[in-house]
């Protein structure tokens, strides 16, 4: 017999007011039992760490770019102090292979980038932090990967799964939103590839974004709902493989660059695109694979030694705590499981939630308005000869380009057009004679009812225009067709 219909039969003749006390005790006590049985905090210090097998066996079929990062025996682990390997909590337990964890901003949830034994495609999983099987959360064709968690506990994440990084086949991948318990919502839609999410203290997304051809790659911020693509670093570098993002405090940037097991770098918040440096100078024979930030303020990177041969070099990866002025790296050896390669870790602790943004998205919208300044704004200063027209296509998928439209510039080198949504844009700046200047290949974008603003064409960056109104918002803004809508035909009297 339930405790409430034992109080039902024995307090029926109790007075109104001790029968309302007794239910609020039971109602308390309810309460407490259920707040008791809820996951116990993290223990202090605790890591979560990618493990790779040392001798890796060969993956069946055709690999992709995740089977060569996490090849099969690849685990996600749980450590907490003193870091004895023999005490690791397996939390990827069932999969066939696991990388890239990311915690939530409140330090008790984990997630990841996971594939079962039997599956073809990588997806996100939920890690039990007290053991046992992860539960799956994406179930994405093509898969998932590289999950990040917005401010507001959303998740982000690629998909598809890419081939490798340069050959992106038919669909490149994009970055998509998951509400629990509701559709992804896609909020990239370039023609490159944007892999590598995080979320930056303002609440921006950092991305990677790479074109299909494998030539120009960079750093790139979105809003979470897809609104203000906007370059942020690396964009006019050398071709390189660039991975894993990160903030590492409020003052810069640290990634990947080159190779699979390449060289930790880092760009300043303040200047972006003019400060790329090594993040630390003095450590030259190193491999690294990643770099996070801890909450006290240092780096947990991922690094081993070089060698002169490299393939017979057994030394495995390390998980070391340093900061930009390490020389020296025995001392701050953090974890190391010699069976394993430890390459990637992450603490397992709350932070400062990111900021928020108000969407301004109007779904019920179809378009978009983009007002440029001065086409003539550039960076070429070997460029004399001035644009007088600008060309615009719609990109929705390869192969599909829509119907080029060509709009003359102001006197002021303004323009203002209104554009289709959720397409890949390329402009390209002409001269006189109708021969290309500049362009910018489609890598921009407009959501449904944003309006957006661009200084110039390929415009020195760190640089404030000056303040006037554009002569282009004399007049109405000249519309883009789209080029998924078939063109209207023809009415008899105007065949």
């Amino acid at each position: 017999m339930s405790l409430s219909r034992t109080l039902q039969i024995h307090c029926g003749c109790w007075p109104k007011r001790l029968k309302s006390y007794v239910f609020a005790f039971v109602c308390l006590a309810a309460m407490l039992g259920i707040t008791s049985c809820r996951q116990p905090p993290p223990p202090e210090g605790a890591l979560v760490v990618t493990q790779t097998p040392v001798f890796q066996s060969r993956t069946k079929g055709t690999p992709d770019e995740l089977d060569k990062l996490y090849p099969q025996g690849s685990r996600i682990i749980l450590i907490a102090p003193p870091y004895s390997a023999d005490e690791a909590i397996v939390l990827s337990d069932g999969l066939q292979a696991a990388g890239a964890p990311v915690v939530s901003w409140d330090g008790r949830k984990v997630y990841f980038t996971g594939k079962t034994l039997n599956a073809k495609e990588w997806q996100i999983y939920e890690a039990n932090l007290k053991g046992g099987r992860p539960r799956p959360v994406t179930s994405m064709p093509g898969g998932a990967m590289q999950p990040a968690i917005l401010g507001d506990g959303r998740l982000i994440f690629s998909s598809p799964v890419p081939s490798t990084k340069t050959n992106f086949q038919s669909k490149v991948p994009q970055l998509f939103v998951q509400t629990p318990g509701k559709k992804p919502q896609q909020i990239t839609f370039g023609s490159m590839g944007a892999t590598d999410p995080t979320v930056l203290p303002d609440g921006r997304i950092l991305f990677v974004g790479l074109r299909a051809s494998g030539e120009g790659v960079g750093l790139y911020t979105v809003n979470n709902d897809g609104t203000e693509i906007t370059a942020f670093a690396c964009l006019h570098d050398q071709p390189q493989r660039l991975s894993r993002p990160r903030c590492l405090d409020a003052r810069q940037v640290g990634f990947i660059s080159a190779t699979v097991a390449g060289q930790p770098e880092r760009v300043l918040m303040s200047r972006p695109f003019l400060s790329r440096a090594k993040l630390w100078p003095e450590l030259i024979n190193i491999r690294c694979r990643s770099v996070e930030p801890d909450t006290g303020g240092g780096i947990l990177a991922s690094i081993t030694m070089k060698t002169s041969n490299p393939a017979s070099d057994l030394k495995t990866y390390a998980i070391y705590h340093l900061d930009s002025q390490t020389a020296s790296l025995p001392r701050y050896l953090f974890f190391d499981d010699p069976l394993w390669h430890d390459v990637e870790a992450v603490q397992l602790a709350s932070r400062p939630t990111p900021k928020g943004h108000m969407s301004t998205v109007t779904p019920e919208k179809n378009s978009g308005l983009i007002l440029c300044l001065d086409a003539n704004r550039t960076d070429d200063t070997q460029q004399s000869t001035p644009a007088r027209s600008i060309r615009i296509q719609t990109t929705p998928v390869p192969g599909n380009n829509g119907k080029p439209v060509k709009i003359r510039l102001e006197e002021d080198g303004s323009f203002f057009i209104k554009v289709p949504a959720n397409q890949p844009l390329n402009f390209e700046a002409l001269d006189e004679n109708g021969q290309v200047l500049r362009k910018c290949p489609s890598i921009t974008w407009v959501r449904p009812g944003e309006n957006r603003g661009c200084i110039g064409c390929h415009e020195p960056h760190n640089r404030i225009p000056r303040n006037h109104r554009a002569l282009a918002l004399e007049n109405p803004p000249v519309e883009i067709p789209d080029a998924t809508t078939p063109p209207k035909p023809l009415a008899m009297d105007e065949r």
